[in-house]
């Protein structure tokens, strides 16, 4: 299609979010999106600078996630950390063979 949203309109909108969560005053802030939002949110805020298309392309086709996995990360002092990702325990079930995204 020629008019859906490319990587860089993509990540462009991810940026502008992850700047609008930087600056809540919120101890903690739950957000539910889909898969690609979270790879490309979880990208920028630990390799903000270093962030492409090529890094983008590897992490999407080589990091799976499920549905309804929880992805955490802590902002603190001007800094992310990742501290879990794509964990599915509260499902209570093993989720090998799932069709991951």
């Amino acid at each position: 299609f020629s008019d859906e949203e490319n990587i860089f309109d993509l990540s462009a909108r991810v940026r502008q979010f992850k700047k609008d969560v930087e600056e809540r005053v919120e101890d903690n802030v739950v957000v539910v999106s889909h898969a690609l939002f979270i790879k490309i949110f979880t990208l920028l805020a630990i390799f903000e600078e270093q962030f492409n298309p090529d890094l983008f392309y590897a992490f999407y086709h080589h990091v799976r996630t499920s549905q309804t996995g929880i992805t955490m990360l802590q902002f603190e002092e001007g800094a992310w950390k990742l501290l879990t990702w794509n964990d599915y325990l509260h499902l209570g079930e093993d989720l090998a063979g799932t069709d991951y995204q």
